[in-house]
């Protein structure tokens, strides 16, 4: 199955994602074997306004859609196997995967696991909530993502590029609900390899990462492998 966008006459918006979940009651669903191209807004668009329950996305390829390859809004169980999310560009954020709940909304129980991040402009996966909203019970573990945070940096731009940015997550209470970065291998991406910026619990193990580029001037974009701020 193949979603393409190129005859698209307008310049502006963010709508128009390959495939929408929400509306319904979506529970127990399985996306897989999908292909997913050249998407004027994202690939894949999670949101249900009672919450999305068990979905499972299975060997599915994101590549060149224009705002996400998958956003995550709200959602109690899904799986992300053994996918590839590449080449996001456009506008932003153009990350591989964005997990953005906005309030009421709620992001639990996630494992997203053997995939493939690569050439997504604004990282491979950020994962940030707004007032009101939680993510909790979030595992990343072995996925492997190179030459991700490619979005070009404006003069005095403090944008983040990363790999993978956890930002501002709320609602965990102990490590035994908290995001886990786990196991995976960052090699040639920008900025960071993994930030963790005002986040009260998370875990961050076994992650192998290599040659982490420079892309700016302030503090989170100089090439570290691990970058903490303002962390609790």
């Amino acid at each position: 199955m193949l979603f393409r966008s190129t005859t698209h006459t307008g310049t502006t918006g963010e709508g128009g994602h390959g495939i929408y979940v929400g509306n319904t009651d979506a529970t127990n669903c399985t996306i897989s074997n999908v292909t997913v191209n050249n998407c004027w807004g994202d690939g894949i668009y999670v949101y249900e306004t009672s919450g999305t329950t068990n979905l499972a996305i299975n060997n599915v390829v994101s590549n060149n859609n224009r705002r996400q390859g998958m956003s995550i809004l709200n959602v109690h169980g899904m799986t992300v196997t053994g996918s590839t999310f590449s080449n996001t560009n456009g506008t932003a954020p153009e990350c591989g995967i964005d997990i953005e709940p906005n309030s009421p909304q709620i992001v639990d129980t996630v494992n997203i696991n053997h995939c493939t991040f690569t050439g997504n402009h604004g990282g491979g996966l950020q994962c940030g909530a707004l007032a009101g909203t939680t993510i909790t019970n979030l595992v990343f573990d072995s996925n492997t993502l190179t030459g991700n945070g490619l979005a070009p940096r404006a003069s005095g731009d403090s944008g983040q590029a990363n790999a993978i940015l956890v930002s501002s997550c709320f609602g965990a209470t102990s490590l035994s609900n908290a995001i886990k970065i786990t196991n995976n291998t960052l090699s040639g991406n920008y900025g960071e390899g993994i930030q963790f910026d005002q986040t009260i619990w998370g875990t961050c193990t076994g992650n192998d990462i290599s040659g982490t580029i420079k892309v700016g001037t302030v503090e989170f974009e100089e090439g570290g492998g691990i970058y903490l701020a303002d962390a609790d």
